[in-house]
């Protein structure tokens, strides 16, 4: 955490360290780094370290994994897209894009980018934007769409990159596979979603989309601490292969393989 955490993380690890030493666990399983001047940098260079989770803002998180000579799984925040299809309901859309912000602890699938067909009407963009900003979001637009409609124009650099604020950026598209295209080059790639009725759209957008999480009909929220055990986790990462998807306990194990010879 940062500095103006230290004194609560230090509670936190307190806590946990008595709690392993109440189970018979040695508490150095957990250590709290209490000098803020040891580099997060000379942690990711550590031979004596297994694998890293770094957990912030994108830049703290890119910059741990561009200087790491260890295993790191990085956990993304923001920057996640919605597709508005052609049979998507603004009232979905509306549900889908609030709650994706209500997160806990942090709303790291929070939507900031909507990729929409180009058949929803005036009437019905302008209702969504209403209420957006009725809820506090700052609506951002591609040029094309901002001159239209009198938004703020979103600049090239700002579709790759996470606002991190109730900020919301608008696409339009002419038919799902545009969409899908966008959203593979410009999103985080750790969870993106669609408002759709059409099967054959959420099939498309499921078999072509590389987001390691897709939400299908609902919202990308994150809750750490889920219902079902095996789903807490502390974040998304976009990593491929097994190493994809929610950062939890099957994550992290290790595994081993054993391959005996004829004479074992």
């Amino acid at each position: 955490g940062s500095g103006e955490a230290s004194r609560t993380n230090q509670i936190i690890a307190r806590l946990l360290q008595n709690s392993l030493t109440e189970v018979g666990l040695p508490e150095t399983l957990i250590l709290l780094v209490e000098h803020t001047d040891v580099s997060r940098l000379e942690i990711a260079r550590c031979s004596g370290i297994d694998l890293i989770i770094p957990h912030g803002r994108p830049r703290l998180v890119e910059q741990v994994v561009e200087s790491a000579t260890i295993p790191v799984v990085p956990s993304r925040m923001g920057n996640c897209y919605l597709y508005w299809s052609a049979s998507g309901a603004v009232d979905q859309v509306y549900h889908m894009i609030v709650s994706s912000y209500q997160g806990t602890p942090d709303a790291i699938n929070r939507i900031e980018k909507v990729v929409f067909h180009e058949s929803h009407s005036a009437t019905t963009l302008t209702r969504l934007w209403s209420r957006l900003r009725e809820e506090g979001f700052e609506l951002k637009a591609d040029m094309a769409i901002a001159q239209t409609y009198h938004l703020s124009i979103a600049e090239p650099s700002e579709w790759e990159s996470a606002y991190l604020e109730r900020t919301i950026a608008f696409h339009q598209v002419k038919h799902t596979d545009e969409a899908i295209r966008w959203i593979n080059q410009h999103s985080s790639g750790h969870a993106d979603s669609i408002a759709t009725t059409d099967y054959s759209d959420s099939r498309l957008f499921s078999n072509r989309c590389r987001s390691t999480a897709l939400y299908i009909n609902t919202s990308p929220q994150f809750i750490r601490n889920a219902e079902h055990p095996g789903e807490i986790a502390l974040g998304i990462s976009n990593r491929k292969g097994t190493a994809s998807g929610l950062i939890g306990m099957n994550l992290m194990r290790a595994h081993q393989r054993i391959f005996p010879g004829e004479s074992s």
